[in-house]
């Protein structure tokens, strides 16, 4: 059996199994939780109901007569994910939202989704492959073909609605493209095209091109100037345009997400505050904090109401005001006003951003998909995943698979070093630091998840290490 069989093969069983997966959680969790008078769909849900309704909203537009490219959505959070979705089930005739409200239409024919996303993942995985072939052996191709196939963090994702899957497979076709020893104009013109997608599918991925250039920069060669300018370019142009169609919306130039910029507020602060109970300081620079931004929205309409001003919900105050314009201003202060506070608060901020990047470390293979559908989001009192008995209880078995992973990729990281690839050494570890210092102060396990894919070559070499240690049959 020739080894390029055997990858198809084991492909193949890793699509079949995302498949079979995705198959049974629309079967199992297409539906809809009732709790107390509180009804929230088990799959679709913050986030992912939000892209959506912007989907929804899309097609709505079009149907008004707009068409795809100058459509009115704003650029909030993910701005090519709603897109996809609408251009997918729109395809496939699939029902988004029911017609008489906003709710999420129960629709089977929804997993096809899932299930094409996951085969666009496997052949990226297969250029990916196909390129690595290349630069090792046969039996490190084979483990690090089975850790981006099999590993649980990485297939679970196929299997839900997030960002994440179409988002590992630009991260697979950008590093195709890094690896690969063509310096021509027209490579280097795509890699900065998928990049953008990158950022387009995942706004924190907007700064990514710097690792890429630095990259490119150590990696100089003869006649390799004009595709590197080739790739800055056309990068910048294309984040000008884009730039330049939300200021034909909303007369103001961004491209920086308008719920990016009021992270800081949602996510660091109440962790801040809940770390420093008894810091009287904090407490009182919270305060400040608010009123400031209370201040900023009667600046904008004195008759708001008190429920606003009250809302401990920053995304309350961006949506109410009235256009896109004032929205994206009023995220600019916020922004502006949360780095104040932790300029006042440095020692606070610091522990508590050590804390978040732990929590982060850890992996939690099922949270996005079975977890995230069991429980409510954002429900009543008690009845979220993370004061659940389920998420106690897998504490001590996540600690323990991250370990292992992580243990199995630092021995993969010094034998990189040894076999003098630098240069992919070099590459994953930026792109390593660069996910985790934009992304691990949220704390979120899921804001991890494009470091699992850069780990995925350190894992094939130290397990080829291991299997060798314990002369394991060969492949």
């Amino acid at each position: 059996m020739s080894v390029r069989y055997k990858v198809i093969n084991i492909l193949i069983f890793g699509f079949t199994i995302s498949s079979i997966f995705s198959i049974y959680l629309v079967s199992s969790f297409d539906t809809y939780i009732e709790l107390n008078n509180f009804s929230q769909h088990s799959m679709i849900k913050g986030d992912l109901y939000g892209y959506f309704l912007n989907a929804s909203k899309l097609k709505e537009q079009i149907l008004n007569g707009r068409n795809f490219f100058s459509s009115n959505l704003e650029y909030t959070t993910s701005y090519l994910h709603p897109k996809l979705l609408y251009l997918f089930f729109e395809l496939f005739n699939i029902n988004l939202v029911e017609n008489s409200s906003l709710k999420i239409a129960i629709d089977f024919k929804k997993v096809f989704f899932l299930i094409s996303q996951s085969a666009i993942y496997f052949f990226s995985v297969f250029l990916f492959i196909n390129e690595l072939n290349k630069i090792f052996s046969k039996k490190v191709i084979f483990y690090i073909l089975l850790f981006l196939s099999f590993e649980i963090s990485i297939l679970t994702f196929h299997s839900s609605f997030f960002t994440e899957s179409i988002f590992f497979s630009l991260q697979l076709i950008t590093l195709t493209l890094i690896i690969n020893k063509d310096y021509s104009i027209i490579k280097f013109v795509l890699l900065a095209f998928v990049v953008f997608l990158m950022f387009l599918q995942r706004s924190p991925s907007i700064y990514y091109f710097i690792i890429i250039t630095i990259y490119l920069l150590l990696n100089m060669r003869r006649g390799s100037t004009v595709p590197f300018i080739a790739f800055l370019l056309t990068y910048f142009l294309l984040l000008i345009l884009f730039g330049y169609q939300n200021y034909k919306r909303s007369n103001l130039f961004y491209v920086t997400s308008q719920l990016g910029k009021v992270e800081f507020y949602r996510w660091l602060i109440p962790d801040i505050i809940t770390h420093s109970k008894d810091n009287e300081k904090i407490l009182i620079d919270k305060k400040i904090l608010d009123n400031n931004i209370n201040q900023l929205i009667l600046s904008y309409d004195k008759n708001v109401s008190i429920e606003v001003l009250n809302s401990n919900e920053i995304l309350t105050k961006v949506n109410f005001h009235k256009t896109e314009k004032e929205r994206v201003e009023f995220s600019n202060k916020v922004l502006e006003y949360s780095f104040d506070f932790f300029k006042k608060n440095k020692l606070a901020t610091l522990k508590t951003v050590f804390k978040n990047t732990l929590h982060f470390a850890v992996l939690n293979p099922l949270e996005s998909t079975y977890f995230f559908n069991k429980f409510l989001h954002k429900g009543p009192e008690g009845t979220g995943y993370y004061k659940s008995q389920a998420h106690i209880n897998s504490i001590p078995i996540r600690i323990i698979y991250t370990l292992l992973i992580y243990l199995i990729c630092l021995v993969g990281i010094f034998e990189c070093y040894k076999l003098k690839k630098y240069n992919i050494l070099i590459f994953m570890i930026l792109s390593i630091f660069y996910f985790t210092a934009i992304l691990s102060w949220i704390g979120m396990t899921r804001y991890n998840a494009p470091n699992i894919i850069f780990l995925s070559i350190f894992f094939g070499l130290g397990l080829n290490k291991f299997a060798e240690k314990m002369k394991l049959s060969s492949y």
